[in-house]
């Protein structure tokens, strides 16, 4: 839970060779998962860079999409000012823990970055028009403590804004149409926007974000998303409470993504229903609800 690169999380029995866990779990995961051959023939170049299987890569799908599909765990830097003593994540004050803002930190690794970068400068010139970044995690900034202290999670791009800062420069730097970021971990779900600058709450919406909740893990918020809302006016939905799925629908014209959910997740025959519908026009990086 929560590994970054060869340092292993939280949870799970002790192990004393955390890196022989880590390559069967990758093996598990191409053996059981549908992961295309390339990912395996790749998988030498993987251990090169310091992973078991270099798994990130793009697809297009026409004129109408790109999809990148990015590994925020097998090349990140270990999280700072984690509790001492323990591997455990959480929410950590900046001001309080020097390394937050430490230029040289990664969340995907100098060659990742370098190719997504060469990508996106790809998929601005072949004018496709949406530009998909699925990656592991909630990307725009979320402070969970309201008022004056600020609190971040360390272990999501909050904890590597020099790295998310990267990221954003390297789409406005090749004029990338329409991104749209998708994500997930913090079982929980959020709906918003990419600012170029999240230090700048009137700065320039890059994209949209939509981060999915988990299917039947519980959220560790509980009620505090109504709290923090307000104190993240870059989002416009979140809500923790409900389980389920998303669906996004791409033409050449909207984005409509549609949040289901199930009214009790340990009824094999629990009712599905829409929690909320969002709609994003090609050319505007403004989410609405529909």
């Amino acid at each position: 839970n929560d590994y970054a690169s060869l340092r292993s999380g939280d949870g799970g029995p002790p192990v004393a060779d955390f890196a022989a866990r880590r390559a069967a779990a990758y093996q598990a995961f191409y053996e059981h998962m549908p992961m295309r051959a390339s990912v395996l023939t790749r998988a030498l170049q993987g251990l090169g860079l310091g992973a078991e299987m270099r798994i990130y890569g793009d697809d297009r799908f026409g004129q109408l999409a790109n999809l990148y599909r990015l590994d925020a765990r097998q090349y990140k830097d270990p999280q700072v000012c984690t509790p001492p003593g323990t591997q455990r994540t959480g929410t950590v004050n900046p001001a309080n823990c020097a390394p937050w803002r430490d230029p040289a930190r990664t969340m995907l690794g100098r060659a990742q970055e370098q190719w997504l970068s060469e990508r996106f400068a790809a998929s601005a010139q072949a004018k496709v028009t949406w530009n998909i970044i699925g990656q592991q995690s909630l990307f725009g900034q979320r402070d969970m403590v309201p008022g004056t202290v600020e609190g971040f999670w360390n272990d999501g791009w909050d904890g590597y804004s020099a790295a998310r800062s990267r990221l954003t420069d390297a789409l406005q730097r090749s004029a990338v149409p329409n991104p749209v970021f998708l994500g997930g971990d913090v079982h929980e779900n959020w709906v918003g926007h990419v600012l170029a600058d999240y230090g700048n709450p009137a700065s320039t919406a890059l994209g949209t974000e939509f981060c999915g909740t988990s299917i039947s893990a519980r959220s560790a918020a509980g009620g505090r998303l109504a709290e923090a809302l307000p104190h993240n006016p870059h989002f416009v939905f979140a809500e923790s409470r409900s389980k389920g799925y998303g669906v996004a629908e791409f033409t050449p014209k909207q984005l409509t993504t549609t949040l289901r959910v199930v009214d009790d997740v340990r009824d094999p025959l629990a009712k599905i229903a829409t929690l909320a519908q969002f709609v994003v026009e090609a050319g505007r990086a403004r989410v609405e609800r529909a």
